[in-house]
C-alpha cells in the first residue's frame, strides 16, 4: 500500500521503493517530492532511476510508452498525464488532481479537496473520416455522431430514425 494515497499497488503497475524500503505510486513519490516516513527529497530523475515494475528492474517504465488516446503524443508509463492536460486513469482507479493533489474518484469526478471538476471522455476513431474525437462531447468535425440522442436537440433516437423526431434534423448512418 503506498502510505502517501492509501491506495493498493497493484500487480503489473510501476512503483518506486524509497531507501527507507517503503514502496510508493512512482506519480505520488514525483509528486510530493520526499518520503513522509524518512525525509528522503525525490525528484523525477531519481524516482526514475528507482522505478521497478512487480520487481523486475528491467521492465522500466521509461522504455515502455502509451499513446495519448486525446492527441496521440507517446506518454512514458509512469507518468499517468500527457502534455495536452489527459489523465489516464488505469483500472477504475481514482487519481490525484493536478492543481491541489487532492483525491479524485471516477464515480463522482470532482477533487474532495479543491473541488475542480473532471469529465470523462470516449476518444474515438470516426468511421466517416478517419479523425479521432470524444465521442462524449459531441460529433466529429465531419458531423459524424456515435450514440442514441440527436446532436442538435439532445431527444432520444430510434434504431431506424433516419431525422429526428422532435428537431427533424436529418441523420446519414455509416455502416
Amino acid at each position: 500500500m503506498c502510505p502517501m494515497c492509501m491506495g493498493y499497488i497493484k500487480v503489473g503497475l510501476q512503483y518506486a521503493r524509497c531507501k527507507c524500503g517503503q514502496p510508493f505510486h512512482v506519480v505520488c513519490l514525483t509528486r510530493m517530492g520526499s518520503c513522509p516516513l524518512c525525509g528522503e527529497l525525490w525528484d523525477e530523475e531519481k524516482v526514475r532511476a528507482v522505478t521497478m515494475v512487480n520487481g523486475d528492474k528491467s521492465a522500466l517504465p521509461s522504455s515502455q510508452k502509451l499513446r495519448c488516446p486525446s492527441c496521440d503524443r507517446l506518454v512514458a508509463v509512469h507518468c499517468n498525464e500527457c502534455e495536452c492536460g489527459a489523465i489516464f486513469v488505469r483500472d477504475n482507479d481514482s487519481f490525484l488532481c493536478p492543481e491541489c493533489g487532492g483525491r479524485v474518484e471516477l464515480d463522482g469526478l470532482t477533487c474532495r479537496s479543491c473541488g475542480e471538476v473532471f469529465r470523462d471522455c470516449d476518444i474515438v476513431t470516426c468511421p466517416a473520416c478517419g479523425l479521432r474525437f470524444d465521442a462524449l462531447a459531441g460529433p466529429c468535425e465531419c458531423g459524424t455522431f456515435l450514440g442514441d440522442q440527436c446532436p442538435d436537440c439532445g431527444c432520444k433516437l430510434g434504431l431506424n430514425d433516419r431525422s429526428c423526431p422532435s428537431c427533424g434534423v436529418q441523420m446519414n448512418f455509416v455502416e
